[in-house]
């Protein structure tokens, strides 16, 4: 894959990441140079890379793999993405040397996938995400707030089980501040004592 910004001065290459026993390969179109398509270039690549595990005594368990297919079309004055009906292709790999070939489940770029935990999709979008995590704080608060805990338990309950649950989700996010504002204002309620202060003012003739 090759990424280069509006103004064509920094450019980024890549072939893969790995992450323990996860990969995610790309092709882009712009690296192509022998007429090829994409997909046919993502087929090659991704089945040199079943047999070279085969061949370690490994298996790429393909009932597990997923793929996007898309391109670029302009709506207006934005780019999105196409759709599965719009830019149609399948992909078959097979798992070992002279194995079956098995179809690989394509994923519309447009809806949200689960991922380890977090709601990914292509398309950037962060609804379904955020749903999940105000699902997940409003949950924990209403269990919270209906239990005979005290203030420095909740606190506790907060710090153990919740916030190590958040802290998991959040780094894939992008959330506004609007929407941060309202997790807070969902939560804030449960950890703290409500509190009223009163200015007296006295006039003086």
């Amino acid at each position: 894959m090759k990424f280069v910004d509006p103004t064509g001065t920094i450019e980024v290459k890549k072939n893969c990441d790995f992450f323990v026993d996860d990969t995610a390969t790309g092709v882009s179109e712009n690296c192509i140079q022998d007429g090829g398509t994409v997909l046919e270039h993502l087929r090659r690549d991704e089945q040199r890379h079943s047999f070279l595990l085969f061949a370690a005594g490994h298996l790429l368990a393909l009932f597990k793999c997923i793929f996007y297919y898309y391109t670029f079309k302009l709506v207006g004055t934005r780019f999105v993405h196409t759709s599965n009906e719009e830019l149609p292709g399948d992909l078959y790999l097979q798992s070992k040397y002279g194995g079956a070939y098995e179809k690989i489940k394509r994923l519309e770029p447009n809806e949200p996938h689960k991922t380890l935990g977090c709601y990914i999709s292509v398309n950037m979008s962060q609804e379904k995400q955020f749903d999940v995590v105000k699902k997940l704080i409003e949950d924990w608060k209403n269990k919270i707030q209906t239990s005979p805990l005290s203030s420095d338990d909740k606190i506790y309950a907060y710090k153990t089980i919740l916030e190590k649950q958040l802290l998991y989700v959040l780094p894939t996010c992008s959330f506004t501040y609007k929407q941060c504002s309202e997790l807070d204002h969902i939560l804030s309620p449960a950890l703290f004592t409500k509190c009223i202060v009163l200015i007296e003012r006295f006039w003086r003739p």
